[in-house]
């Protein structure tokens, strides 16, 4: 049996993760492959990979707006996708309330994962007067790449994986602490 760590950051080697204790240190860039060798880990034992994406972050061939159909959302209007993760952690609530602030005319689609609370908060709060904002909330979704595609826009976490899936589709993001 082998003892292994996998490094999720592709920019970032904290020294707390590794270790000489364990067989392999596995990383998806060079970059991080050095910071690690530099911090004392055997070269032998760090193992570079690709980053693993998942292949339905593909780039779309259909356009966002007829994705947007598909999804049950208005086509036209500039769509945000907030997006925190699958718990549905982060500051929703507040960018919301900034956007209907500004009286922006968008569709705002919030994808609040497993956290219910904030789901049926948000889906109260749409039932009201938000001026031109268009809201669209859900719950936790198997379909995440169909609305990183659809959006305009993707407001998330910094996490490799939702930044570089957003990036694959060519989809800007704005990333929140």
């Amino acid at each position: 049996a082998a003892a292994v760590v996998l490094n999720p950051e592709p920019f970032d080697a904290h020294l707390v993760w590794f270790s000489t204790a364990l067989d392999w240190s596995m990383v998806f860039s060079e970059r991080s492959r050095d910071e690690v060798i530099e911090k004392g880990i055997p070269a032998h034992r760090v193992r570079l990979f690709p980053f693993p994406i998942n292949p339905e972050f593909r780039r779309r061939t259909t356009s966002a707006a007829r994705l947007r159909g598909r999804l049950g959302l208005a086509e036209e209007p500039f769509t945000v996708l907030l997006f925190f993760g699958a718990e549905g952690q982060g500051p929703a609530r507040k960018y919301l309330a900034e956007i209907a602030a500004r009286e922006l005319d968008v569709q705002v689609v919030v994808i609040c994962g497993r956290n219910d609370r904030l789901r049926a908060d948000l889906e109260d709060e749409a039932r009201h007067d938000l001026g031109r904002v268009r809201v669209a909330v859900r719950g936790f979704v198997t379909n995440v790449p169909d609305y990183i595609a659809a959006a305009d826009i993707v407001v998330g976490k910094s996490g490799p994986n939702q930044v570089f899936e957003t990036l694959l589709q060519l989809r800007p993001i704005v990333i929140s602490s």
